[in-house]
């Protein structure tokens, strides 16, 4: 996990183990439901069967083992938390105990669009969500607490409350309509790094931009258009954090010498047990910044094994 093809990697995987072992079993749910690796099912056909069909497929495959939790009036699934009354699902929002709506603070260094879409699209996951009206508006209530919270003005949250509210829910449920529109008559997007100063480069390319309909090599530029784009800016994580790892060299570098662990100490009884080439076996040296002694503590050992020669 942490990688970009991990999630298509994932569906590829439990696509070809729901077919040779879901769909082939002589008892089959009524409904399921699969969003990558989390599955909602409604079984028909008694607890004792789903506690079998359970275990059917724990033991399907060596590496895929199932954690359920069952139940016959609500269960949650993701961020929704089903409810079964009378025969009728209905749909609620679902937190987890953990959950702090840590939203990003209003005071933040990223464009007020970016601020007001936030409410918005969580409000209009709200109203997908809830099955109810009465459902939506009191989620809603407590949803828009939290950003208040996190001091985004009351303006700011209650204007996306109404505007999600006032959409169909059955619309949103059936998503936008598919179209045929070729990647060629999309507009051009110019993405610029965001500061609250501004950036003097996006309104002198639109003051400019019609010097491209003087030419007919570029005209068709002129006429496709183009729109705007922000990414934030580096924060403190980006800074503070680095996801990439350094490479480790087969030989040294000429730019950075090895330097050999030395003791100035007589008759020192860890120097002579000091490997200085690396580990032969896998070809790897590791380098220190600094001489290493006898006096030096927490030092990384690699204790290789005389028999097996594994390290």
């Amino acid at each position: 996990m942490g990688t970009r093809m991990a999630p298509s990697y994932a569906c590829l995987f439990m696509g070809r183990f729901e077919k040779l072992f879901v769909y082939s079993y002589h008892l089959q749910p009524l409904i399921w439901l699969r969003y990558i690796d989390d599955i909602f099912l409604i079984w028909t056909h008694g607890m004792d069967e789903l506690i079998a069909f359970i275990d059917y497929l724990n033991n399907a495959h060596p590496t895929i083992k199932f954690t359920s939790v069952i139940s016959l009036s609500n269960v949650p699934f993701l961020n929704i938390n089903i409810s079964l009354n009378n025969g009728i699902l209905s749909t609620d929002l679902y937190c987890k105990p953990t959950d702090t709506h840590s939203y990003l603070l209003h005071s933040s260094c990223h464009t007020q669009s970016c601020k007001e879409a936030i409410p918005y699209s969580q409000f209009l996951r709200l109203r997908r969500i809830c099955s109810t009206e009465a459902l939506f508006l009191k989620r809603a209530q407590e949803m828009a607490q939290s950003f208040r919270l996190r001091e985004y003005p009351h303006i700011t949250v209650h204007n996306a409350l109404l505007r999600a509210w006032r959409l169909d829910r059955n619309t949103l449920l059936s998503g936008p309509p598919l179209t045929t529109d070729n990647v060629i008559d999309k507009p051009l997007v110019l993405i610029t790094t965001y500061h609250p100063l501004g950036n003097p480069l996006v309104p002198i390319i639109k003051h400019n931009w019609d010097l491209l309909s003087k030419n007919n090599s570029t005209r068709w530029l002129y006429e496709k258009g183009f729109k705007t784009g922000l990414r934030r800016l580096p924060n403190l994580r980006n800074s503070l954090v680095r996801a990439k790892l350094p490479s480790l060299d087969v030989t040294p570098s000429l730019k950075a010498p090895l330097r050999l662990p030395h003791c100035s100490r007589n008759n020192c009884r860890y120097y002579s047990r000091i490997n200085h080439s690396g580990n032969p076996l896998l070809k790897k040296v590791w380098k220190t910044l600094t001489n290493v002694n006898c006096n030096n503590n927490n030092l990384v050992y690699a204790i290789q094994c005389m028999k097996c020669k594994l390290l």
